[in-house]
């Protein structure tokens, strides 16, 4: 895995391009246990040379990450049938059949306040409303 410094710009330049394509998932971990998730989700579709498929932009100055997954390496169905079957990932089935982005967090805190937070900052830092968020 590679590693770099983006400026703002260019990170925002990136994440914009791959959400309007709608070929990639938005992954948005918001506690510890959606960090953990979110490994399980890496390890299962983006391991090895899929890697290149998935990047993931740590947010210090928001206290989120947001990680990028290419969908054909995780289509739908098998993203569904994965999180379904991990106790690691369960709880989030009803995100993926109406969204891009994934809330990854503790069971029942998809729409807590930290939650609602990150997606508050995703949509200022790229200028983009989701109308998942409604």
């Amino acid at each position: 895995m590679n590693y770099r410094k983006l400026h703002e710009a260019e990170l925002t330049s990136i994440i914009r391009e791959r959400v309007d394509s709608q070929e990639w998932w938005v992954f948005l971990p918001t506690d510890v246990t959606g960090a953990r998730k979110l490994q399980h989700i890496e390890r299962e579709f983006y391991w090895d040379e899929a890697g290149h498929d998935f990047d993931v932009a740590a947010l210090p100055q928001f206290g989120f990450s947001v990680a990028l997954g290419k969908k054909s390496r995780a289509p739908r169905e098998r993203l569904i049938a994965f999180m379904a079957d991990s106790t690691e990932t369960s709880g989030y089935l009803s995100e993926i059949g109406k969204r891009d982005i994934i809330i990854l967090s503790e069971a029942g805190h998809e729409n807590s306040s930290r939650a609602m937070f990150a997606m508050a900052m995703l949509t200022r830092l790229y200028d983009r409303h989701f109308p998942e968020m409604n």
